[in-house]
């Protein structure tokens, strides 16, 4: 499965975990100049699809780097409605843990 978050951020899964991965430009050894090519680096494996969400709402807020509490309290809200929006879209469905794990 692959899910595309935002232009800078998918979600990808192996066998085990959940990845998230970020879009970075790649930078020339040595020197450390930008090369103008772009690759998606992992950002961190989670068993959980929702600490991932987690992982991946601290990361754009912490990209984004304000600093005023109601623009911060604004971006977390505008990040959890897109967030929705996303999974809605790619007909994820989250199963409450204790149902899971009665199963």
């Amino acid at each position: 499965m692959q899910l595309q978050l935002d232009e800078n951020y998918r979600v990808n899964t192996d066998k085990y975990n959940f990845i998230l991965e970020r879009n970075e430009e790649v930078l020339e050894l040595g020197t450390k100049k930008p090369t103008g090519v772009f690759k998606y680096k992992h950002v961190g494996y989670y068993n959980n699809l929702s600490i991932l969400l987690k992982r991946y709402t601290n990361e754009v807020m912490r990209d984004q780097g304000e600093s005023a509490v109601h623009d911060l309290i604004d971006r977390l809200n505008s990040l959890g409605n897109h967030i929705e929006r996303v999974v809605k879209k790619s007909n994820i469905v989250f199963v409450p843990k204790e149902k899971a794990t009665n199963e």
